[in-house]
């Protein structure tokens, strides 16, 4: 498979049934996914998507514009989807996904073979937290994250750490607070929407929307933890898409 900055931690075989394109959340790095590489053998392409502004792409500006970021990504990687593929989106990243969905079938015509969503709740859900981002007041934005859980205050008390860090968050929460909500155009794949029991940002409506983002198969699924619940559920989600890669190989 080609090299491309745009892909970091990830695996190619070219042996594989599918790319599986990975989207981490808002302020995160395709480092996320870097143990994923070692869970699927070789029938699975990892994927792990790194947004501009972090790891080896830190010169470059932090991306405001989802769909131009991921109409540049799709335009710049047409080998990623040669193959059939599949789309993950964590949390924020799962409008980065939604995006590239869009993009793919623009530019090339072409459709994922699944969507999955994890405690991201449909384009059309309004983010209400992202004009944090406009605090002229850091600590009061360094407060927020730590009563959400998105750092913790070892991290806070760290100012290399938030030197670094804080500047991506705030460009990708422009981005989420600049993003044209309402957007319901249906994807031509089956959907996938995790999320945790105990997230207490979504109630049952706004999970049961995901219904109206395609004609074919979405399953809501519900498991153990909160909002950031990808991780104690690995497995469970590893399983997942092995039974849909297996499904695409029929």
């Amino acid at each position: 498979m080609n090299h491309t900055i745009w892909i970091r931690h990830g695996t190619f075989h070219e042996e594989a049934s599918c790319n599986l394109l990975c989207f981490p959340y808002a302020g995160g790095t395709a480092g996320m996914f870097a143990k994923w590489n070692k869970l699927f053998g070789n029938q699975v392409n990892i994927c792990p998507v790194l947004y501009p502004g972090r790891d080896i792409r830190i010169d470059e500006p932090v991306s405001t514009d989802i769909q131009k970021l991921a109409e540049t990504f799709v335009s710049e990687n047409a080998f990623l989807f040669e193959k059939p593929f599949g789309l993950l989106g964590y949390c924020a990243g799962g409008l980065y996904a939604y995006e590239t969905a869009r993009a793919v079938k623009k530019i090339y015509q072409k459709t994922p073979a699944f969507f999955l969503s994890i405690s991201f709740g449909t384009p059309a859900y309004q983010m209400t937290s992202a004009h944090i981002y406009k605090s002229e007041k850091e600590e009061e934005l360094i407060q927020y994250l730590v009563s959400h859980h998105l750092i913790d205050a070892e991290s806070a008390e760290d100012s290399d750490f938030l030197e670094y860090y804080l500047p991506i968050l705030k460009g990708d929460m422009q981005a989420i607070d600049k993003y044209a909500y309402g957007c319901t155009e249906q994807l031509d794949c089956d959907i996938y929407a995790v999320f945790g029991k105990e997230d207490t940002m979504f109630n049952e409506a706004d999970r049961n929307k995901w219904y109206d983002y395609t004609e074919k198969q979405c399953q809501i699924l519900l498991v153990n933890g909160g909002h950031y619940c990808m991780e104690e559920n690995q497995m469970q989600l590893v399983e997942l898409i092995q039974n849909l890669e297996r499904e695409m190989a029929l």
